[in-house]
């Protein structure tokens, strides 16, 4: 109910948008910027709703027999936000030929998912930090690698990654 109606479709594009959207590779970084704050402020406004409505519908959907707080909710859903816009900045870093910074983005958000979950503390707040900081570094990572572009060596052409 929280994270698949987010993911699944972003996943299901992918291939669309390293063939149609990014083709060519080339992306502005002012333009990747402001899209990537606009769908994080959609983000949160999902996650707000999330905190309202998460709790009652879980509710409802699993007949009281399970609750989950609404803040645990809002958790879920920006986390799914988050990995939602990695499958967009993936696939702008493939169409870029950047698969390097692509899969660094990507292993750094799964490495931090296992070892915040391995912390000592309570599960939800483990839970809880697995869940956003993990795709956010991977996110950041991405964005900073799309900005950045291509490193070039001395005679000015594209040094392979």
């Amino acid at each position: 109910l929280t994270r698949a109606p987010i993911v699944i479709p972003v996943i299901a594009l992918q291939s669309f948008l390293i063939s149609a959207v990014f083709r060519g590779g080339r992306i502005l970084p002012s333009r990747l910027l402001r899209l990537l704050a606009a769908a994080l402020l959609l983000v949160g406004v999902l996650a707000a709703l999330g905190w309202v409505v998460g709790p009652p519908l879980i509710a409802v959907v699993s007949s009281g027999r399970f609750a989950v707080h609404g803040w645990m909710a809002a958790t879920i859903v920006a986390s799914a936000g988050l990995v939602a816009a990695m499958c967009v900045t993936g696939p702008a870093l493939i169409a870029a030929r950047r698969h390097l910074a692509n899969v660094v983005g990507w292993s750094v958000a799964a490495a931090l998912t296992l070892g915040l979950l391995l912390l000592p503390g309570g599960v939800e707040i483990r839970v809880a930090a697995a869940l956003i900081v993990a795709p956010a570094a991977g996110l950041v990572l991405h964005a900073i690698a799309l900005v950045r572009g291509p490193r070039t060596d001395a005679r000015g052409s594209v040094a392979a990654r």
